[in-house]
């Protein structure tokens, strides 16, 4: 049986929830952008949250720290050298199509899901070509792109990486104890 076509006040009623990811990688801000490079491609994603206390303070995109990392002459840059120290925050309830026009507008590449200013979710350009796809076909569809969780230093060393920052710039690996990352 066929699953009928939603209306356009349907899908104009979607909230970002339902496309967000539910577990987003955060850093703390004292977290080294050697080591904050190195966790991104662990976890195979584009976008960290830098928090504070628990609280968002920022975004760091992997362009953002490339284009820090490729001008700074020290192995001593830090996230609040690249990070986005305003990101785009929204409540899980916010319309989808309010969020994608807000990003769209803006050329930003993820929402920070909040909730009393904690990161609660992210909702990325991946994540909005999902909703894309799952509007075009009709029915739910699945992410393709899953990220991995890699926490402990150990693991990330165990990960294959098509491109390791660290080693592409000649850097040392960061080193235990550097900073950390959680799910909040």
């Amino acid at each position: 049986m066929e699953t009928p076509t939603k209306t356009p006040t349907e899908r104009s009623n979607v909230t970002v929830e339902k496309f967000m990811a539910r577990t987003p990688l955060c850093v703390d801000i004292g977290l080294s952008l050697a080591d904050a490079q190195d966790r991104m491609f662990a976890n195979n994603v584009r976008h960290l949250i830098v928090t504070q206390r628990e609280k968002v303070v920022g975004v760091l995109s992997t362009r953002d720290a490339v284009l820090v990392a490729s001008f700074s002459n020290s192995t001593d840059a830090t996230l609040a050298d690249a990070m986005a120290k305003e990101p785009f925050t929204c409540s899980a309830q916010t319309r989808l199509l309010e969020v994608v026009e807000t990003m769209e507008a803006n050329r930003y590449g993820t929402a920070v899901i909040t909730h009393d200013d904690r990161p609660v979710g992210i909702f990325t350009t991946t994540d909005a070509l999902r909703a894309l796809r799952e509007h075009i076909g009709g029915e739910r569809v699945e992410p393709l792109v899953h990220p991995t969780h890699v926490t402990e230093v150990e693991e990330r060393k165990r990960v294959d990486h098509s491109v390791r920052m660290s080693d592409r710039l000649g850097r040392a690996a960061p080193s235990p104890g550097t900073g950390r990352i959680g799910r909040f």
